[in-house]
This record gives C-alpha cells, structure tokens and sequence, in this order.
C-alpha cells in the first residue's frame, strides 16, 4: 500500500513539474525580423501595354516571424508595402509568395525556447514534450510513415489554417491584389463558406489563392508530386484537379515546386489552355544551389532526363533546364514566375535564384544576400 501511494505522489509531482515548466516559458515571443534582409532587390520587367502584373516576392524569414499571427503579418505585410511604395500592386496585379511560407505556423504561440532551439529536431522534441497528451492521440492515428511529422502537423493544423487565411486574406483585402499564398501542410483541407477547413486525414502540402476582396477561393492548389521527405508523411494531390483561376491577363495555374519538374504537368497545363505559371519553392539547405545535382527525388527520372546531367549539372542548373525554364514551351505558357522561400529557420537554410518568363523569353535572376520583389508586366 506504501508503495501505490509512493507511486501515486511520484507520479503527481512529476505532471506538477511538467505543468509548471509548460507554462513558466509562454509569452515575451520573440520580434519579427523586420529588416526584410540586408537590403530589398527590385526587378522591373515592364512592357507596353500590359493588362497586367504578377510579382514574386522572395522573401528572407527567422523563426521568430512564425511566432505570433502578428509577428507573421506584420513581415508579410512589410514586403508588400514595399512594392505599394513602387506602385506596383492593383486590382490586376497577382503576387506570389514560396512553398512553406505557412508552414512553419507549426510553431505558432508556442514557448519561447522553441524559437530558440539549436536545431529543428530539438524545438519540434520541445513542441511535443509541451502538449504531450494531444501528441500521442493524433500519434496514434497517424498512417504515414512518419507519423511524428504526421501528428505534429495535426495537432496544430486548425491554428494554423486560421492564421495562414486570416493573414493572406487581410493582406489581399488591404492592397486589393489577388494572392497565390505559397504553400502550408495541413490534413486533408478544403474551401467550405469562405473557410479553409482541415480535418484528421493525411497531410498535403496545398496553397491557396486570395482574391483582391479578401476571399479565399474553393479550389485548392495541391503538390502532385511530393519529394521522398515528404512522401513520409504527406499525401500526393490529383494531376487532373490542377486549378485555372481566369483572370484579365488569361488562364493562371500554380504548381508547386517539384511538380514544375515533371512532363505530366505541363500536359495537363496545357489541356486546360493555360497563359501564366506560378511556381512557388523551397531549396534547402542553401549551399546545395551550387551543388552538383542528385537528379530527381522521390521518383524516377522522367523519359526526357538525359541521365549523363546527374552529377555533372549543378542544381541550378537543373532547375533552369528540367523546371519551369526548361518545360514551359510544352504548355505554351508565355508568362511565368518561380520564387523560393530564404532565410534560416533553427538549423535549416534555404535559397534559390528567380526564374521569369516573359512573352516567352526566360530569365534567371541570381540569388543574392537580400529579399527580392520581381514584377513581369504581362499583355493578353
């Protein structure tokens, strides 16, 4: 009996230390890191008469700007002001922003040590040990492969799907833009009356668009092609349910990263008669970029793929020969933008240059030490 009782208080003074040390290190979130880099780059590619304009913001974020829902904003909100300054945003204007940028929403209103952390690794063990019952129910449901990533990501996702939409639809609403909100994981989510929903279901990596009213658009754009990282824990979306958002300038679709590397896609791209492409991206660590390349991840090589480029392209040149660049001319499109998310986030870098079409001619903008807000005018 002494021992039960010893057990029983062993066990109580234990959830009493974990209560408290979950709750001592909440609030005094760290500040956004409103420098926008060490300065913002600026291209202009104008033509006469345009109907039109899309832009790429590539944007360079910390942890501490998923920290709060106004910490998010306030950066996001930063680099837009910006291009309004240049005069650049109207009603016909579509802006795009990375793969991820929502993502890491992941660790929103969470202790402060997270943000802190040395590596990924130890602020999502931090992220756990911190909601340690909610973990293991959405752990015990998982099916992917990696159901750590899988319940970590739903556990939080209705956090995250709230502040993702309310952060890019007041931002659509206040400079009256239409938006392509980079891309966030989240289960299994749809559009229902004006809401992004998320359920239980397995994970995918999707963006959405905002209209310049502020409104979030029923069709959802989902990642086809998932790299074999992702492959661990997120679900493929559907090649045929690609969407077209019509528009002055023409018919706009948005792939994400990957999928712009793979033949099937420009296929379906051109089926559905499409003008302008927006590709938003990820590319980590930052060095890679200068790497020679691994050739593709997560699946075989496309027919096309002259194999012999394997370890002798580097990795941007891979992407301006196999991505968006290289493939655009099979779909037709004539206009097109291709950003990747920058920054450091705990051990994690990222970068990548900006890939333009314009009228058909192709550009790559080098990546540099600085934000960059590109804007390709566009003619119908």
């Amino acid at each position: 009996m002494k021992a039960l009782k010893y057990i029983a208080f062993s066990i109580g003074a234990l959830l009493l230390i974990w209560f408290a040390w979950a709750q001592i290190d909440l609030g005094d979130h760290p500040e956004p890191s409103l420098e926008l880099g060490s300065e913002i780059y600026f291209q202009d590619f104008p033509l006469d008469s345009a109907v039109g304009y899309i832009i790429g913001i590539q944007p360079i974020m910390s942890t501490g700007d998923f920290a709060t829902e106004e910490n998010y904003f306030t950066k996001l909100d930063n680099y837009l002001n910006e291009a309004n300054k240049k005069n650049w945003l109207n009603e016909n204007t579509i802006v795009l922003f990375p793969e991820y940028i929502g993502t890491w929403l992941v660790v929103a209103n969470q202790r402060k040590s997270i943000y802190k952390s040395s590596s990924i690794s130890a602020a999502m063990i931090q992220l756990i040990a911190s909601k340690p019952f909610q973990f293991l129910k959405y752990w015990n449901k998982a099916q992917a492969k990696n159901k750590v990533n899988e319940a970590i990501f739903a556990m939080e996702a209705e956090k995250m799907a709230d502040i993702y939409q309310r952060t890019f639809s007041k931002l659509a609403a206040k400079y009256k833009v239409n938006i392509v909100a980079g891309s966030i994981v989240l289960p299994n989510p749809w559009v229902e009356n004006e809401k992004l929903i998320s359920s239980d279901a397995p994970l995918q990596n999707i963006s959405a668009w905002f209209y310049p009213d502020g409104k979030i658009a029923n069709n959802l754009i989902r990642k086809v092609f998932p790299i074999e990282e992702e492959l661990s824990f997120t679900q493929a979306g559907n090649l045929a349910e690609i969407p077209v958002f019509e528009t002055a300038m023409g018919n706009v679709a948005s792939v994400i990263c990957a999928d712009s590397w793979y033949p099937e896609i420009y296929k379906t791209l051109h089926e559905k008669r499409v003008d302008i492409l927006l590709v938003p991206s990820y590319s980590s660590p930052n060095e890679m970029w200068n790497r020679p390349w691994n050739g593709y991840n997560g699946r075989n090589a496309p027919q096309d793929v002259d194999l012999s480029d394997i370890g002798k392209l580097t990795e941007q040149n891979a992407w301006e020969k196999y991505s968006m660049l290289g493939r655009s001319h099979a779909a037709n499109i004539a206009y097109g933008i291709n950003t990747f998310l920058h920054g450091q986030l705990w051990d994690m870098t990222a970068a990548g240059d900006v890939f333009v079409i314009q009228n058909h001619t192709k550009t790559s903008i080098p990546s540099r030490n600085s934000s960059m807000i590109v804007r390709v005018a566009v003619m119908k």
